[in-house]
């Protein structure tokens, strides 16, 4: 499935910066710039087509599925992203993207019910939580991590 997913996605001319998985995890982590502007959390027309290529690879197989929003550290600061949010914080934003990913998922297939999302906004960054561009670049994100499907019990 991996396999198939990244070679689809190079037909998309999907960079691996804005790609990648962790077989160790089962985390394909989705460079935030890829699926939104910064700031928002409207989805654009490359991020969607990503997830539907990514619904479309996982489309009836036996997995779950963690959506986890992460942000840069930097204050909200367009006014129109500050007016539509209850706490003006970066924790919200991460889950609303998250939640934008796994509704955007849905749309294209994947059962709502072996999905589920997480924020950490600017807590778990992946490089330096710092001023610098390429640092803010790398900590907007989103992670979806591909679950083994939960066994019931006889």
């Amino acid at each position: 499935l991996r396999l198939a997913l990244l070679t689809a996605l190079q037909g998309m001319e999907i960079g691996t910066a804005d790609v990648q998985y962790d077989p160790k995890t089962g985390k394909w982590t989705l460079a935030g710039d890829l699926l939104f502007p910064s700031g928002s959390w409207e989805i654009t027309k490359k991020g969607e087509a990503v997830l539907k290529t990514f619904s479309q690879t996982y489309k009836g197989k036996d997995v779950g599925f963690r959506i986890v929003g992460h942000t840069d550290r930097d204050p909200i600061a367009k006014a129109s992203t500050k007016r539509k949010l209850y706490t003006d914080s970066n924790h919200e934003l991460g889950a609303i993207r998250a939640a934008v990913v796994r509704m955007t998922l849905k749309k294209f297939g994947l059962p709502g019910n072996r999905m589920f999302i997480v924020s950490w906004g600017n807590n778990m960054p992946v490089a330096p939580n710092d001023n610098r561009t390429a640092n803010k670049k790398k900590n907007r994100r989103v992670e979806i991590f591909v679950l083994p499907a939960a066994t019931e019990k006889q």
